[in-house]
């Protein structure tokens, strides 16, 4: 019987390594390995913990990284790298990493050595990752760090690397439309976990809008951001609907706090990704939001009963380093059937 593992450090990534399990290794004996974060960042951690104990693991691994200090994360993951390594170097059939841009994953890879390597999905980074690497056959990614730092980081880890595992093309398993055709592209429909669907009691006033941590990694300032949504939550209101914001786990409280003033508008956490949520609550809304969100393409692949709407975000107020990579965002969900809508056409203020 093949071993696998999956190595994920995200809920959503968790998400995916269920699907990919029950889709692809059904028959095989998988093991999972989860990266807790710790520190600002428990809320994060105990949402995979619960997409973990949806699903039946042969083993279930966890570990931390958190230290106050650089140096000290770095210590505990070539710790961690070394201890899987050791178990399962040289068993393992195929890998699952979580995070293309997750370095240590890749190092991870390295040293596991398995016949294949998959790439689980990571939100709105799968696109940039597919789109400037994988597809050009690049499977490691770019080095951005200072030279010296580079330098230094490439040092500590060379233990673990080896240049055949790190060049091995990577298969994508991911649920966004990345191309027409690729046998290094495996669709992702979430037919396992629509298995688990209850009968839905749809409620057609209220609005599920899902928020992200825009301003908070540089996408666009604070000041812009809640501008922007102020108008999302007029289009609402002069529909008619109730708007119920869902913030992203990472988000500011004081931004979350400053949305709550835009108007008649009620904060939601659903403490678990919104997919699962979904899925398991018998009580919805018909209507789906957000900017650019993975949760949007997700629910358009895994349900029928809502009306979803992508809310373009003005060209004019995204960060120049950010641009390119929203637009292209904007132009999968387009080619995927998202309805992909512009408030300054519609003259919303």
């Amino acid at each position: 019987m093949r071993l696998n593992l999956f190595v994920v450090e995200s809920p959503l990534q968790a998400l995916s390594a269920c699907e990919a399990k029950d889709s692809l290794c059904a028959e095989d004996k998988n093991i999972i390995l989860v990266k807790l974060w710790g520190g600002e960042r428990r809320e994060n951690d105990e949402q995979i913990k619960k997409v973990v104990g949806v699903s039946e693991w042969e083993e279930v691994i966890f570990f931390s990284t958190y230290s106050k200090f650089s140096v000290g994360m770095h210590v505990r993951i070539i710790k961690n790298i070394a201890k899987i390594s050791r178990k399962f170097k040289g068993k393992i059939c195929n890998i699952f990493i979580g995070d293309f841009y997750s370095v240590w994953m890749h190092y991870l890879k390295c040293a596991i050595r398995s016949d294949k390597i998959f790439l689980l999905d990571d939100g709105n980074s799968t696109i940039a990752a597919y789109n400037d690497s994988i597809s050009r056959n690049i499977n490691w990614p770019k080095k951005d760090r200072g030279h010296i730092r580079q330098c230094l980081h490439d040092f500590i880890y060379s233990y673990f690397y080896n240049k055949k595992y790190a060049e091995k093309k990577i298969i994508v398993f991911s649920s966004f439309h990345l191309c027409d055709y690729s046998p290094f592209v495996i669709k992702n429909e979430y037919i396992e976990l629509k298995k688990r669907m209850s009968e839905k009691i749809v409620d057609e006033k209220e609005v599920y809008y899902f928020g992200a941590k825009y301003s908070e990694v540089g996408v666009m300032c604070r000041k812009d951001e809640l501008a922007f949504l102020g108008k999302v939550v007029r289009y609402y209101e002069n529909l008619g609907k109730i708007f119920i914001y869902i913030p992203h786990r990472d988000e500011e409280g004081s931004k979350v706090a400053a949305i709550k003033k835009l108007g008649n508008v009620s904060v939601k956490n659903l403490n678990m990704p919104a997919e699962l949520y979904l899925v398991l609550n018998e009580k919805v809304p018909l209507n789906i939001g957000g900017a650019y969100t993975s949760v949007l393409q997700n629910v358009k692949v895994m349900f029928d009963c809502f009306s979803i709407l992508s809310f373009r975000i003005p060209h004019s107020i995204l960060l120049e380093k950010r641009r390119g990579k929203v637009i292209e965002v904007y132009a999968n969900y387009s080619k995927s059937g998202i309805d992909v809508i512009d408030l300054t056409e519609l003259n919303v203020n």
